[in-house]
């Protein structure tokens, strides 16, 4: 089974497309998705999900996404891994875990991902995106490395954890009503 990782959202993807070359180069297998009744393209990075999304993954999107701003002019583009300032990658495989999976109507896709890119904290951070089965919603899994999440996956609770009030406010926002349709799984 694969899974589809987000890279970016665009009117134009057949641009983002040409520049399959950079996609090769780092490994990348891209995939497009189109949403009725939305005016843009959902690009993503089609990954095997037994091997989860890792800090090593969201490295490789970011420079993919160095790579295409280089290359084409994309102004109808939205870029999920362009951070100006990125924290270095010291462990590749450093898992990134499920926070939350919500159902989210494509025009608010955007507004979710900027979210977690202005709270700035020392964590990779990834989305899983899978259209719904009805085909008017995507099913958006937000993906976080984090010590804490990788002891609450093992069944330890720590409200006292520094990453556990960040968490609550990401959850806290991007489950309102302004953002998703409805919280299918809250995983912290």
């Amino acid at each position: 089974m694969m899974k589809d990782n987000l890279v970016a959202i665009s009117r134009s993807p057949e641009a983002l497309l040409v520049s399959c070359d950079t996609s090769a180069l780092l490994n990348i297998n891209l995939s497009t998705i189109k949403m009725n009744h939305s005016p843009n393209t959902l690009i993503t990075a089609r990954e095997s999900a037994t091997n989860g999304l890792r800090a090593g993954d969201t490295d490789r999107y970011h420079l993919l996404t160095r790579e295409w701003q280089r290359i084409i002019d994309l102004e109808e583009t939205y870029f999920v891994y362009d951070y100006r300032v990125r924290k270095p990658v010291n462990d590749p495989n450093e898992l990134c875990y499920p926070l939350v999976t919500l159902e989210i109507q494509p025009q608010n896709i955007q507004q979710a991902v900027q979210h977690m890119k202005d709270i700035k904290q020392e964590v990779f951070a990834g989305f899983c995106i899978k259209p719904m089965e009805h085909g008017k919603s995507i099913s958006f899994e937000v993906l976080v490395s984090s010590p804490l999440l990788n002891r609450l996956s093992d069944g330890g609770a720590e409200p006292a954890h520094p990453h556990h009030h960040y968490f609550q406010t990401v959850y806290d926002t991007l489950s309102s009503p302004a953002i998703c349709e409805r919280v299918l799984v809250k995983h912290f």
